[in-house]
């Protein structure tokens, strides 16, 4: 159980879906 923050440089626009297609990569 961890959690996670995703830090986002101001011009970036990420998708609804991204924490869901990244998180299982780590």
């Amino acid at each position: 159980d961890y959690d996670f923050v995703a830090i986002f440089d101001a011009d970036f626009q990420p998708t609804p879906d991204f924490l869901k297609k990244t998180i299982p990569y780590f």
